[in-house]
C-alpha cells in the first residue's frame, strides 16, 4: 500500500453520540477519497463533550487487498478503542 496522508474527521456539537462517531468516520472516508486512498487505518478516536475526532492514515492499496468493494474502508489499529 502507498501512504497518501493523514486524515482527520470531526463531528459537531448537538448530535447523539452515535451520530457524532458516524459523522466523523464519514468525514475521514471522504477526505481519504479526495487523496485517492481506498483504505484508512484509524489511529485514534477522541470523544469530547463538544464532539468527536477521528484520526487516520490514508493508503492506496492494490485492488486484490481490498475487502470491501466500496471504499475507502476503515481498518482499526490494534491500540484503538473502537
Amino acid at each position: 500500500c502507498k501512504y497518501m496522508g493523514t486524515v482527520i474527521g470531526t463531528s459537531s456539537f448537538g448530535l447523539s453520540e452515535n451520530q457524532k462517531i458516524e459523522y466523523a468516520f464519514n468525514e475521514v472516508r471522504n477526505k481519504a477519497a479526495l487523496l485517492g486512498a481506498n483504505t484508512v487505518l484509524i489511529v485514534s478516536t477522541d470523544s469530547m463533550f463538544k464532539g468527536t475526532a477521528v484520526r487516520g492514515k490514508a493508503y492506496d492499496c492494490p485492488e486484490e487487498n481490498k475487502n470491501i468493494p466500496i471504499g475507502p474502508h476503515l481498518i482499526f489499529s490494534p491500540g484503538d478503542s473502537q
